[in-house]
């Protein structure tokens, strides 16, 4: 059975369409609709979702819009630090894991030489529980920007793993006219054990029309060896009450993973 995670916003819309799906994976990634740079309550989020959802063994929180780079966190860094005493706190009480996904938007120097004691204390903080922190590959014009992987291979923490995001790399490769899975090879190849988590999407369109088209993107998942990683469902209707979309993404991929 693939490890899938559904995804719903911090407002709960749409949660009524894929409540048995949250049941059964037990897993959820929650989209964050306010709060630039760090200005979210977790506590009352995961706890909301926690009284609705008591079963949940898995959160994945995601803050919203371009404010929430890792490295802006840094300016605010006692806000940081908040964060993530309440995600420490609220995952031993729960007895649950919960993850957080920044981006990251800057070259490799800044993590390595200004950020370091920093990036340092805050793994320090997580040591030992169960948190993770995920770093996201953005789409960015520059090439100076680093990938997720350099950061944490530099690292080398268990807890500072990447979010792989399909869309985001195939869009990267059209800008600087990069044959696509090439391109990919610089994310991924020999590096699947910094990946934690997959945002599935449909690579060059806006949806998938059916399950032979979610099979060909599949299919680069099971190529890299990333079919087993946790797959997060990415869709653009994360607002809509039916979540028509992200359901019958859902579908296809309890299909395809009812495949041998």
């Amino acid at each position: 059975m693939l490890d899938i995670m559904p995804k719903i916003n911090d407002q709960m819309i749409g949660l009524y369409a894929i409540k048995k799906y949250i049941t059964k994976y037990r897993k959820l990634e929650i989209e964050l609709t306010k709060g630039d740079y760090g200005k979210f309550d977790l506590e009352d989020i995961i706890t909301r979702f926690m009284d609705v959802l008591p079963n949940l063994k898995e959160i994945t929180i995601r803050p919203r819009g371009n404010t929430n780079a890792f490295e802006n966190f840094f300016y605010h860094k006692d806000s940081l630090i908040k964060h993530i005493e309440t995600i420490k706190e609220l995952s031993r009480e729960n007895k649950i894991t919960i993850n957080i996904v920044f981006p990251i938007e800057s070259n490799i120097r800044l993590y390595k030489d200004i950020l370091y004691s920093d990036i340092k204390e805050i793994l320090n903080l997580i040591k030992g529980y169960q948190v993770h922190i995920l770093l996201e590959n953005r789409i960015f014009i520059r090439e100076d920007v680093c990938t997720p992987l350099e950061i944490c291979k530099f690292f080398g923490d268990e807890q500072l793993l990447t979010c792989f995001n399909i869309k985001n790399t195939y869009k990267r490769s059209l800008l600087f006219l990069e044959d696509f899975k090439s391109y990919a090879k610089k994310y991924i190849h020999n590096n699947e054990k910094y990946i934690y988590q997959i945002h599935f999407s449909p690579i060059d369109k806006d949806i998938h029309e059916n399950l032979e088209e979610l099979q060909k993107d599949f299919m680069f998942l099971k190529e890299f060896h990333l079919n087993e990683k946790l797959i997060c469902i990415d869709v653009k209707e994360i607002h809509e009450q039916d979540k028509i979309e992200e359901v019958k993404e859902l579908e296809f991929l309890e299909k395809i993973g009812l495949q041998k």
